[in-house]
């Protein structure tokens, strides 16, 4: 969580998003699939927990198979003003 709060120091005020070590990443953890089989683009996303900070590993199409685009930190956003649960 400690590259969110850097990315946060950089904001307006009034435009960062409220950063709680706290918030529930488990609603988002897991595989997730695009649900348009004959996409060109995404096909499948894995999220994860890596010590406390929302890890995203992003597959893209491919006529043979998946494309691995890596991964990066991702920045969880609650889904209200005194946020406990992620939302996505």
């Amino acid at each position: 969580m400690e590259s969110t709060k850097q990315f946060a120091k950089y904001m307006k005020a009034d435009e960062r998003p409220s950063v709680d070590d706290s918030i529930d990443l488990s609603s988002l953890l897991g595989e997730w699939f695009n649900t348009k089989r004959d996409t060109n683009y995404i096909k499948k996303v894995i999220l994860s927990d890596r010590n406390g900070s929302l890890i995203i590993n992003a597959y893209g199409a491919s006529d043979g198979g998946l494309i691995d685009w890596g991964e990066a930190e991702a920045i969880p956003y609650g889904a209200g003003k005194s946020p406990l649960i992620a939302a996505g």
